[in-house]
């Protein structure tokens, strides 16, 4: 407002910085409001679409059944438990190591690996055809009764990734050693991955 004429002054015409600011932040609003749609479209498909697709059975889920062979599988392994572990730390201590470089890696321990889940898992390697693969993976087949229905496939790891010489005294015992310490199994494999082979084999189907 003009205090002399009592007219409202023109609003001064915006700068062109002024203008550029202002398509800015207009797409940033139009890019904030597009992101909140997408998350609120992902909140409803795993809220209503993906556990239809991807359900996961709980142990309240089990049947009778099942429940039963859980609570077998359970007493078993309690019963078992120190052999279990000793067949587990006996692979552990195997350096069954992958280098990058293929001039670098030990084909020995992987046969004896292979050797030593023979010796452990007999039961299970007359029920199953074993394959040697490129000198060093095992494939097992267990041909089922009925051939219409779609197959299951397991991987396990039969090795190892390095230890890095600049990280051998931060390990609380050797890496291949196989120590069993107040509970705990300590060795490069025994989180990741070793322990997937010796559970499939059983012993048995």
């Amino acid at each position: 407002m003009d205090g002399r004429t009592g007219r409202s002054r023109p609003a001064p015409a915006p700068s062109s910085r002024g203008r550029a600011l202002r398509r800015a932040l207009g797409t940033v609003v139009k890019g904030a409001g597009a992101l909140i749609v997408l998350v609120l479209a992902a909140a409803i498909w795993n809220a209503a679409v993906a556990p239809n697709r991807h359900h996961v059975r709980r142990p309240r889920d089990l049947t009778e059944v099942e429940r039963a062979a859980h609570h077998r599988l359970r007493a078993e392994l309690a019963s078992n438990r120190d052999e279990i572990v000793a067949r587990f730390v006996a692979g552990i201590r195997i350096p069954t190591i992958s280098h990058p470089d293929a001039s670098m890696r030990n084909a020995s321990a992987f046969h004896e690996l292979h050797r030593l889940l023979q010796k452990q898992f007999p039961a299970a390697h007359r029920a199953l055809t074993r394959e040697v693969v490129n000198d060093f993976s095992l494939l097992y087949a267990w041909k089922g009764r009925d051939a219409s229905l779609r197959p299951v496939m397991f991987a396990a790891h039969l090795d190892v990734v390095p230890v890095e010489e600049a990280t051998v005294h931060l390990w609380t015992h050797p890496a291949f050693a196989g120590v069993v310490d107040q509970g705990f199994i300590w060795g490069r494999g025994t989180l990741d991955d070793k322990v997937g082979a010796p559970a499939y084999l059983g012993d048995g189907p």
